[in-house]
C-alpha cells in the first residue's frame, strides 16, 4: 500500500479479486486503480444523476460533470446502452470503475500469453482468439486495431453483456460456441444481439 488505510470499498475489491489471484498482486493493481481513479473522481450517485433519477440541485461541480460526460454517454447509448446501464456504471465509485477495467485487461492478457505460451500460436493468432472470446470495452469509436462491429463496446454495458454471457455458457451452450466461432469477434457477436434485442 502507499501510505493510507483502504476505505471499505477497497478492502471489498481486494477481497474479492484476491478469490481468483494472488493477493500481492491484487494489492499493486488495486493501489493503481486507486491513483487512477483519483484523477476521475465521480459523487457516488452519479448514476442516479446522469440519468435524471437525482436532481442535482446547484451544484455546479455535477451539473459540470454531466456535461463533460455527455459525448460518452451519447457514443455508449447509440451502443444500445439504456438508463439502467449507465445508472449501474456510473453509480459504481471511481475505483469500482478503474478496477474493473484493469482486471478486463488482465484476463484478456492472461489468455492471450496461454495462446503464445501453451498454444504456440502466433501473436496475431493469439490476439484474433482473445477478441473472439473476450469482450474488449473502450471507446466506440477507437478504429485503432478493429472496425465495424468489432470496434471497442462502452463499459456501460458489460453488467448486461456479463449477464448474457453467463446465461448463453449454461443455457445454449453449444449454440453460444458456435455463434462465437461464425463471428469475427465476440464484440460483433454482442453488437448482433443488442440489435436483436436479445441482451
Amino acid at each position: 500500500m502507499f501510505g493510507r488505510k483502504y476505505n471499505e470499498i477497497e478492502k471489498r475489491l481486494l477481497e474479492h479479486y484476491s478469490q481468483s489471484y494472488p493477493r500481492k498482486e491484487v494489492k499493486a493493481i488495486l493501489d493503481k486503480a486507486i491513483k487512477q481513479a483519483g484523477r476521475n473522481t465521480t459523487p457516488a450517485n452519479m448514476g442516479d444523476i446522469l440519468v435524471g433519477k437525482q436532481e442535482t440541485g446547484k451544484d455546479a461541480a455535477k451539473d459540470y460533470l454531466r456535461g463533460a460526460l455527455q459525448k460518452q454517454l451519447d457514443k455508449a447509448r447509440q451502443e444500445g446502452a439504456r438508463d439502467e446501464d449507465i445508472q449501474w456504471w456510473y453509480n459504481l465509485s471511481s475505483v469500482e470503475r478503474e478496477m474493473i477495467i484493469m482486471m478486463e485487461d488482465i484476463e484478456r492478457y492472461a489468455l492471450y500469453r496461454k495462446c503464445r505460451v501453451d498454444e504456440g500460436l502466433s501473436s496475431d493468432e493469439s490476439v484474433k482468439k482473445v477478441r473472439k472470446y473476450n469482450p474488449m470495452y473502450g471507446d466506440p469509436s477507437d478504429t485503432t486495431h478493429t472496425k465495424g462491429k468489432d470496434r471497442p463496446l462502452p463499459a456501460e454495458l458489460k453488467n448486461r453483456i456479463d449477464s448474457y454471457i453467463e446465461k448463453k455458457s449454461v443455457t445454449d451452450r453449444e449454440v453460444y460456441k458456435k455463434a462465437i466461432e461464425e463471428s469475427s469477434t465476440l464484440n460483433a457477436l454482442i453488437r448482433t444481439e443488442i440489435k436483436k434485442g436479445n441482451i
